[in-house]
Formats: structure tokens, C-alpha cells, sequence
């Protein structure tokens, strides 16, 4: 509720199964255009920014597996493997991603990712919303989303000194 209160925008809370995410948990925006997902929805991780901040911290091997799967979504969708690949490596390095309309035409997005105490990845918190309204300057909502997952994987058990490249 915090983070939707600070943004006005659909906050998401996605677990990871195999390789798909789940969505947990939302709180919808209070603005009559919204962005909102069905509870239980499942969407593959190589595509948007909640998949790719899971993807992205999980082993490298994987990250060639889902290579396989690339297709357009919409035509701002990531297809060419090394870009794929070096946009993981910098959503890695980042601790968070950032996508417009790649997962679905005029939404945009970020999303950090959630780690347990055994440091695996094991979900994501993302902001959402009518790319229209998003912001060109994303700082702001990527320090909120970062803050709020940094928050979850501590009360996880995450150990604090590994989510300093976070901060």
C-alpha cells in the first residue's frame, strides 16, 4: 500500500515457479487508468521488467536457456540473444530493471528483486503503470522499488551486507 501510495501507481508483488512468475499480491492504483494484473497470473521471465529483475540474479545458464524462447511481444521487445544477455548483466549490476511497452503495448515498469536468506532470487516487487503517466525520469520510482525489495528479502533473512549493490 506504501509504495502505491507514494507513486499512485499498481504496485505487484510476483513469486517465482520454474521459470515463470506468479503475481502474489497488488494494490491497484486509485487513478481510473491503471495498470492491474489478475492474482495468480502466471507470465514467463525472459519478458518485462519483473521477469528480468528475477532473471537476471538467477545463474547464467539459465539466462542462455531462455535465449531459446525470445520472441516479440510487441515490437519493443528485446529478440537479439546478446542484447538480452547484456541487458541482464546490467539489470544485475543495476539491482533493478526498467521496461516500456516491451511486455505490453503502453506500460511501463520497474522491478527489484526478492532474495531469501539462502541469497536465491525467489521474486520480484514491481511498479506499474499507463506508460503516458510514467515517468521519463525513472530514478524516483526505481529508489522506492529498490528500497522496498532491499526491505522484503531482510525481513527474509537476507543477509544485509549482499544487498548493498541495491542501495
Amino acid at each position: 500500500i506504501e509504495i502505491t501510495k507514494l507513486t499512485q501507481e499498481t504496485t505487484n508483488l510476483y513469486v517465482l515457479d520454474n521459470l515463470d512468475r506468479i503475481c502474489f499480491d497488488q494494490v491497484e492504483s486509485p487513478l481510473s487508468i491503471k495498470r492491474s494484473v489478475k492474482i495468480g497470473e502466471r507470465f514467463p521471465i525472459w519478458a518485462g521488467a519483473t521477469g528480468k529483475s528475477i532473471l537476471a540474479h538467477m545463474d547464467e545458464s539459465v539466462w542462455q536457456d531462455m535465449t531459446k524462447e525470445l520472441r516479440p511481444l510487441t515490437e519493443k521487445t528485446i529478440i537479439d540473444p546478446q542484447e538480452f544477455i547484456n541487458e541482464l548483466k546490467a539489470i544485475r549490476a543495476n539491482g533493478y530493471a526498467v521496461s516500456v511497452g516491451e511486455k505490453d503495448y503502453e506500460v511501463g515498469c520497474v522491478a527489484a528483486p526478492i532474495f531469501d536468506a539462502n541469497r536465491n532470487v525467489i521474486g520480484c516487487i514491481s511498479i506499474s503503470g499507463p506508460s503516458f503517466r510514467f515517468p521519463k525520469d525513472t530514478d524516483y520510482f526505481c529508489s522506492v522499488i529498490v528500497n522496498a525489495a532491499r526491505r522484503i528479502s531482510k525481513q527474509l533473512g537476507y543477509y544485509e551486507k549482499s544487498l548493498e549493490h541495491m542501495e
